[in-house]
C-alpha cells in the first residue's frame, strides 16, 4: 500500500533534519578543530598542522593532494608591551617587524595631531582606522610620522570587539623603520592618561626571527577539460575561528560533496597560506598552479567571515545573537549572476555585483582575467582579534551557508544534489557465507517480484545473481526485501543447458586468488542475469552472457532464455550482442545497453540486436562503463552504472531524454548515488582505481547496480566491496516520487 502524502512528507523531512543535523555538527567540529591548532600565522606550527589536516581530509575523499611550499622570514613575538613606571599594556607588533633596528625604545608618548614637531625620543599615539584616510593611505601616513623623527608608534586598533586587532601587510611592504605596536581600544583611557601626564613609556617588541616555510595545500579530482577552482585562505593572525575556520569548514564540506559527483569538470580545491602577508600564498597559486583562464568554468572563493554570528553593541559591550551577520558581503560576476542569485536568494548578506574588484583574495583572481567567479569576504566584529574562536559562529549558520554554496556550485557544475540513498539497516542481504565455497565471488543482481501465475513460487521476491566465472545462475528468495533471504542451492540456468558449454574458453573452474582478473580466469561460465517478467506469455525472460565465438571472433556474448517457473530456463541459441545486456522496451523496439556502453536495438528482443551509438562517449571518452541498470519513466531513461578505473568505483546516475533519432541521445553528466561508506562496502580499505574483470577478495568498490521499483519506491541493489556481497537501499529523489 502506498504511503500517504502527509506521512511521506513527515518521513522525508525527518530524514532531511537528521542529515542536516549531522552536516551542521560536522561543519562546527571542523571549525573547532581548526581553532584547536592555535595560532595560524604563516609558517607556524598551527599553520603547518592545518595544511597537513586539510591534505589528509582531501585524500580521504579521493583527491590527489599536493603542497606548494614557499619560504618566508617570520617573527615569533614573545613579550610585546607598552609600559610606564606603574602600568603595563599588552600589545602586539605591527608587521613587518624590523630585525635590524632596536625594538625597545623609551620616550614620551605624544599625540601627533597636537604637536608641530617631535623630539627624537617621542613615541606617537595614533588610531586606526582613521576616517580621514583610506586603508591604503595608512602606510603613507605612518611613513610621514617616521620621516618627522618619531622613534616608535603605538596604534589604537579601533574595532567593535575592544580587543587588539592585527593588520595584514600590503604588497611590496618592507619592515617598518621604527618599532610599531598595536593596542586594544579598551586601553584608550589609560593611554590618554599617559598623554595628559607626559608619561615616559617603554615600547617593547621582544621575540625571535626564524626562516620558515609556509605552504598551500591543494587537491585535484575529476578529469574534465574545464576546471572549477574552490579556494580559501588557511592562515591568519590568531585562532581565527569565525574569520577563517567557518570558511575552511564550508570548503571541506564542498570538497566532500564534489568528491561524490565530480564528473564533467576537473576540480581544484586550494587552501592558501600566507594570507596575512599580502595574500602571498594566493599569489603563488595564481602564478604557478592555477588552471588556464580560458579553461576555467568557475572560481569560487570562500573568504573571511563566511558564516559568523551577528553581535549587537550595548553600553557593556558586544552581545551575541543567534542570527547570522547580515553585513557579510558576497561577490559575484555578471556571468554567474543567475545561478548565484538563485542559490543565495534566501541567504542573508549584502550581494555585490563586482566584475572587476571583488573582495579579499578574489580581487586578484578577477585582475588576473578570470571572468566567472563568486565568493565572500567579511570583516566581522572579531576579525583579526585574538578572541575569535568557534563561538563566533554556529552550527545552523554554517549549515545554511554551506547549503547555499553547495546549491550554487551544484548548479554551475550541472550536479543534481537532491538524491539520497538510504541503506537498509540489515546489510548486505547476500553474503559469501550463504554460498559456502562458491561465495568467493558475487555479482550481477537482478530482482523481481514474482507474478501470481509463476509456478511453485518459493517466495514473494526472486533475486538472480551470479559468480563472475560461475557454471550456473544463482537464485535467492524472500518474502520481504529486508529478508531473510535464502539461497536456492541447485541454482537456475546451468552452463550445460545452453550453447555456452561449447565456448572457446577452458572448461575448468576459475581458481580463487586475491585481486583482479588474470589470464587464468578465462574459463567457460554464465553470468550477468537480466531477468524480466513477460506477462503476456506468462514466462520470465533472462538475458545472460558467456564466452563464445561469433563470426570468427572470440568474446563474451549475450543470449536469451525463458522459464515458466523461474528456475528451469530454456536457452535460445541466437547471439544477441556483446555482454552485460540490460534491456528495456521503448515504443516499438527493445533496446539494450551493454558492457561497452553502446546501445543496441531489436524489434522483438529475441533475435540479434543491431548495434548503435555509444552515447556515453559524449560524457567520458572513451567510456569505461562497466555494468549498467536501466529504469524507463515515460521518455526519460535513468541509467545507473559504475565505471572501471574510478577511485573508488561507485554507483553513478545519468539520465537520457529518448528521441526517435538515437544518435541524439545524450546522457547527463553523472552524479554519484552511492559510494563505499561502510566496512562491508570496503570503506575501511584504501582508495584505489578499479580494474577490469572479476575481483576476488575485498576492495573499496561498489559495482553491478540494479534498480527495482515496488509500491512506488525505488530500490538500488549493488555488489559490495568489489564482488563480495550484495547490498540494497532506497533511493529518494524528485524522480522517484
Amino acid at each position: 500500500m502506498k504511503i500517504s502524502a502527509v506521512k511521506y512528507i513527515i518521513f522525508f523531512l525527518g530524514c532531511v533534519f537528521v542529515n542536516n543535523n549531522l552536516q551542521s555538527q560536522d561543519l562546527f567540529n571542523n571549525v573547532k578543530k581548526y581553532v584547536g591548532f592555535g595560532v595560524h600565522r604563516t609558517g607556524t606550527a598551527g599553520d603547518i598542522a592545518t595544511s597537513a589536516w586539510l591534505g589528509e581530509e582531501l585524500k580521504s575523499y579521493g583527491y590527489n593532494v599536493k603542497y606548494l611550499e614557499f619560504s618566508t622570514r617570520q617573527f615569533f613575538p614573545e613579550k610585546v608591551y607598552l609600559a610606564s613606571k606603574h602600568d603595563t599594556i599588552t600589545a602586539f607588533p605591527m608587521w613587518w617587524v624590523n630585525e635590524n633596528i632596536s625594538s625597545n625604545v623609551t620616550g614620551k608618548l605624544v599625540d601627533p595631531n597636537k604637536v608641530t614637531s617631535f623630539a627624537k625620543n617621542n613615541i606617537a599615539l595614533i588610531q586606526l582606522p582613521d576616517p580621514k584616510r583610506t586603508y591604503g593611505q595608512n602606510a603613507a601616513y605612518i611613513d610621514s610620522l617616521i620621516d618627522k623623527g618619531i622613534s616608535g608608534i603605538v596604534v589604537i586598533t579601533n574595532n567593535p570587539s575592544e580587543g587588539i586587532q592585527a593588520y595584514n601587510t600590503s604588497e611590496n611592504a618592507k619592515p617598518w623603520r621604527v618599532p610599531i605596536i598595536l593596542v586594544a581600544p579598551r586601553d584608550n583611557e589609560k593611554l590618554r592618561s599617559f598623554l595628559n601626564k607626559s608619561t615616559i613609556v617603554t615600547l617593547a617588541i621582544n621575540g625571535t626571527f626564524k626562516d620558515v616555510k609556509g605552504r598551500n595545500v591543494y587537491g585535484t579530482i575529476g578529469n574534465g577539460k574545464k576546471y572549477i577552482v574552490v579556494s580559501t585562505p588557511i592562515s591568519g593572525w590568531f585562532t581565527c575561528g569565525g574569520e577563517r575556520g567557518s570558511g575552511i569548514a564550508i570548503w571541506l564540506n564542498l570538497a566532500k560533496f564534489i568528491a561524490k559527483q565530480h564528473e564533467g569538470y576537473t576540480y581544484v580545491f586550494t587552501g592558501n597560506s600566507g594570507h596575512e602577508n599580502a595574500f602571498y600564498g594566493a599569489h603563488q597559486f595564481l602564478e604557478s598552479e592555477a588552471p588556464p583562464i580560458d579553461k576555467t568554468h568557475l572560481w569560487l572563493h570562500i573568504g573571511a567571515g563566511a558564516a559568523t554570528l551577528k553581535y549587537t553593541k550595548t553600553p557593556s559591550g558586544l552581545v551575541k545573537t543567534n542570527e547570522v551577520d547580515d553585513k557579510r558581503r558576497f561577490f559575484y560576476s555578471d556571468q554567474v549572476k543567475e545561478s548565484f542569485t538563485t542559490a543565495f536568494k534566501d541567504t542573508k548578506g549584502e550581494k555585490v555585483l563586482a566584475n572587476e574588484n571583488p573582495g579579499g583574495e578574489l580581487a586578484y583572481v578577477a585582475r588576473k582575467g578570470y571572468k566567472r567567479f563568486a565568493g565572500i569576504t567579511h570583516v566581522h566584529p572579531f576579525f583579526h582579534v585574538e578572541t575569535d574562536d568557534e563561538n563566533t559562529t554556529s552550527e545552523d549558520i554554517l549549515e545554511s551557508t554551506a547549503s547555499a554554496f553547495k546549491d550554487f556550485l551544484g548548479t554551475e557544475a550541472g550536479i543534481n544534489n537532491n538524491i539520497s540513498f538510504t541503506r537498509f539497516d540489515k546489510n548486505p542481504i547476500i553474503t559469501a557465507d550463504m554460498l559456502g565455497e562458491e561465495g568467493d565471488n558475487i555479482n550481477g543482481p537482478s530482482l523481481l517480484k514474482t507474478p501470481d501465475w509463476l509456478k511453485n513460487k518459493l517466495g514473494k521476491y526472486y533475486l538472480y545473481f551470479a559468480h563472475h566465472k560461475g557454471k550456473y545462475i544463482r537464485l535467492a528468495y524472500a518474502d520481504d526485501l529486508k529478508g531473510p533471504w535464502k539461497i536456492y542451492e541447485p541454482g537456475t540456468l546451468q552452463l550445460n543447458d545452453c550453447r555456452c558449454k561449447d565456448g572457446p574458453a577452458k572448461t575448468a573452474a576459475s581458481v580463487r586468488h586475491e585481486g583482479a582478473e588474470n589470464a587464468e580466469d578465462q574459463v567457460t561460465h554464465v553470468a550477468s542475469p537480466d531477468v524480466h517478467i513477460d506477462s503476456i506469455n506468462k514466462q520470465l525472460v533472462m538475458y545472460f552472457h558467456c564466452p563464445l565465438t561469433h563470426r570468427g571472433k572470440k568474446g563474451q556474448y549475450s543470449l536469451r532464455a525463458v522459464s515458466k517457473d523461474g528456475i528451469h530456463f530454456k536457452a535460445d541459441t541466437t547471439i544477441l550482442g556483446v555482454s552485460y545486456f540490460r534491456v528495456f522496451k521503448w515504443k516499438d523496439n527493445y533496446y539494450s545497453i551493454a558492457r561497452n556502453s553502446k546501445f543496441s536495438r531489436s524489434k522483438d528482443g529475441i533475435y540479434e540486436f543491431k548495434e548503435g551509438p555509444n552515447s556515453f562517449n559524449k560524457v567520458q571518452n572513451p567510456s569505461t562503463l562497466r555494468h549498467a541498470a536501466v529504469k524507463l519513466v515515460n521518455d526519460t531513461l535513468y541509467v545507473f552504472y559504475s565505471r572501471v578505473g574510478d577511485s573508488p568505483e561507485r554507483i553513478l546516475l545519468s539520465t537520457i531524454k529518448l528521441t526517435d533519432d538515437w544518435s541524439d541521445w545524450t546522457p547527463s553528466y553523472p552524479v554519484t548515488v552511492a559510494q563505499p561508506e561502510t566496512d562491508y562496502e570496503g570503506a575501511d580499505l584504501p582508495i584505489t582505481p578499479s580494474d577490469m574483470g572479476l575481483y576476488y577478495g575485498k576492495a573499496r568498490q561498489l559495482r553491478d547496480p540494479y534498480v527495482f521499483e515496488d509500491n512506488g519506491k525505488w530500490y538500488l541493489l549493488y555488489t559490495c566491496a568489489g564482488e563480495n556481497a550484495i547490498g540494497i537501499g532506497e533511493i529518494n529523489a524528485p524522480f522517484t516520487k
